[in-house]
This record gives C-alpha cells, sequence and structure tokens, in this order.
C-alpha cells in the first residue's frame, strides 16, 4: 500500500516563483509546540491550489511517465497531483530545544568561531583558507 500522511492542518499553498514547476505548501498554524512544515512538489505545472487550505492527508501513488501522483485529500475536495519529486521540509519546534540539554561551549572555542568568521568575511580569505588546506592535505 503506497505511503500516507495525515496532516490535518492549514497550509498556504502557492508557487515557489513565478514561471516556476515548483509548488509548495507551507503550514500557516504553527503552534509552539508544532514544527512547521513546507512541503514542495517539483517539475509540476500548473500549481494544483492558491491560498490558504486544510489538508487532511496526502497519499503517494503510482509512477507513470517519470512522474509521481499524488492524491491530496482537503476539506473541501480531492485533488491530483503529478509532480517528479516531493520535498518535506521540516523546521524543529520548541520541543526539539527541550529534549536536548543545553551544553556548555568553552570561551575560547566561541571566540576562535567568531574569529574565524570575522576573517571569512574579508574578500579572498576563503579563497586563501583553501589553498593552504589543500597544501596541508597534499603534504
Amino acid at each position: 500500500m503506497p505511503p500516507r500522511w495525515l496532516l490535518k492542518r492549514q497550509f498556504t499553498a502557492q508557487p515557489a516563483q513565478p514561471q516556476s514547476d515548483r509548488w509548495v505548501l507551507g503550514s500557516s498554524d504553527d503552534r509552539p509546540q508544532d514544527p512547521h512544515l513546507e512541503i514542495v512538489f517539483s517539475g509540476c505545472q500548473p500549481p494544483a491550489m492558491n491560498g490558504k487550505v486544510t489538508i487532511l492527508s496526502i497519499q503517494e501513488g503510482l509512477a507513470e511517465h517519470g512522474q509521481m501522483t499524488y492524491l491530496i485529500e482537503t476539506d473541501a475536495a480531492s485533488v491530483t497531483v503529478r509532480a517528479q519529486s516531493l520535498y518535506v521540509h521540516e523546521t524543529p519546534g520548541v520541543q526539539y530545544g527541550e529534549t536536548l540539554p543545553p551544553r556548555a561551549v568553552p570561551i575560547t572555542q566561541r571566540w576562535l568561531w567568531k574569529l574565524l568568521l570575522a576573517v571569512l568575511r574579508v574578500p579572498g580569505a576563503f579563497t586563501l583558507i583553501t589553498r593552504l588546506r589543500r597544501r596541508r592535505t597534499q603534504a
């Protein structure tokens, strides 16, 4: 049986850019404990929906002519989308930070990172560091 993702969340549907073959669903009902979701359909034309929509589930279908079919069930209707690929990006919510204990970083290490990042802002510094690293690994 093909995978089915039960969501029951509000999304904002929109093309990624004008004249693009990417279509993005971004969660719009984020609460502090929930992650922000972005579902990107790549290689689909035209975008299946626009605006705010409540998505109940997304079910993966069969592959046809190099494209997968996805059945999106909303509170109003079911929409079939054909796309070359589907990407899901999840931005962690508060619960991720609460599960990991804070890790103390020594002040010297923090200052070395700040120094390195400041040096990399100088034009040509990245190229110089890359050359030095290549020479070091070749020796």
